[in-house]
């Protein structure tokens, strides 16, 4: 497999984050990475006020740490039955169709959340309350399926 193209030198990390084994894990993987403290993980200034014509610099250099807040699931029935709350929002490439781009400015840097057990346990919450599939879909015929990945790109995920 390719090397992904990062080369993180700056994290925005939420006040929580090194309260997780996850944050400190990926903090230890990137110490030398400028550290900006944050409130929020969707109110950074910087990707918004930047250069547009330079965005793949913000997306392959920032890193932003947050904690995931909404843990709510919502139908799907097209690919997945459920869509489940995302480990992570945006990506290390430039897609044209991308939608996230107007929710956290032009440069969207990829944003990983550490409270993945939390996120983990809730959907196994939400499969349990579903019981058994009853009725097949086009997605199974059989199983609950949740996709995990829609705001993010898991392979980033994985690769920080």
């Amino acid at each position: 497999m390719a090397a992904l193209p990062l080369d993180i030198s700056r994290i925005y990390l939420e006040p929580a984050i090194e309260q997780h084994a996850r944050g400190r894990e990926i903090l230890a993987r990137f110490p030398q990475a400028e550290r900006i403290p944050i409130a929020s993980h969707w109110r950074i200034p910087e990707p918004r006020e930047g250069d547009p014509g330079d965005y793949l610099t913000t997306k392959r250099q920032a890193l932003v740490l947050g904690v995931k807040k909404g843990l709510a699931f919502r139908p799907n029935g097209r690919s997945a039955d459920f869509i489940a709350p995302s480990s992570s929002n945006g990506c290390a490439m430039a897609c044209a169709y991308c939608y996230v781009a107007r929710r956290k400015g032009y440069a969207n840097p990829i944003s990983v959340f550490v409270n993945i057990e939390a996120i983990l346990a809730a959907t196994a919450r939400h499969a349990a309350r579903q019981g058994p599939k009853t009725v097949p879909n086009q997605v199974d015929p059989q199983s609950w399926v949740y996709d995990l990945g829609e705001n993010g790109d898991l392979s980033v995920d994985a690769a920080i």
